[in-house]
């Protein structure tokens, strides 16, 4: 007996339905665990704390970096530290202090290529590495950045009120103008 292949493959289908429509009902739906926990369940770290750890390790590898004013970073709980150094050992300068903060208890953060990077606490400090590149004068800018985790943007500034210009009312009033 020959079926034809528009039958088989109908009752291929009809089968096919049949399995999804049984394991859709004995599936358990899944359920709302909320959101995520944040990677680091300690204490946060102060953001002073973490950069002076990364300073003092960064400064014994020969790399001063100052720390940016906050009013700079439009980002919260975020930190920067820059400097200039000679290209041709900016980046051995950089590898040997963020080796030296491992010493200190930071740990290796994510992997990410031509890119330095450690965890520690809630914090994670990321270096790009300048390479042997400098300008005209044989020096390269250096930049460590900081951020904690949840950091989310600042607030814009409330802007300053303006005194209410005058309306022209009153004589006395025409008489300061």
């Amino acid at each position: 007996m020959h079926i034809p292949i528009r039958i088989r493959a109908g009752v291929r289908a009809a089968a096919l339905v049949a399995v999804a429509a049984v394991a859709a009902a004995c599936a358990h739906p899944l359920a709302d665990l909320g959101p995520l926990p944040p990677r680091y369940s300690g204490p946060p770290l102060p953001a002073d704390t973490v950069v002076r750890e990364l300073s003092e390790s960064l400064a014994e590898a020969g790399v001063g970096l100052e720390r940016a004013s906050q009013d700079h970073i439009v980002i919260q709980c975020t930190e920067r530290l820059t400097g200039r150094f000679p290209a041709a050992t900016a980046d051995a300068a950089l590898k040997d202090g963020f080796a030296r903060a491992r010493k200190r208890g930071w740990q290796d953060g994510p992997d990410m290529p031509g890119t330095l990077s450690l965890r520690r606490g809630n914090w994670t400090a990321m270096a790009q590495l300048p390479g042997a590149y400098g300008d005209d004068s044989g020096t390269t800018s250096v930049m460590v950045s900081l951020v904690c985790d949840g950091a989310r943007s600042k607030p814009l500034p409330a802007t300053p009120s303006t005194a209410p210009l005058p309306t022209g009312g009153d004589e006395d009033d025409a008489d300061q103008y």
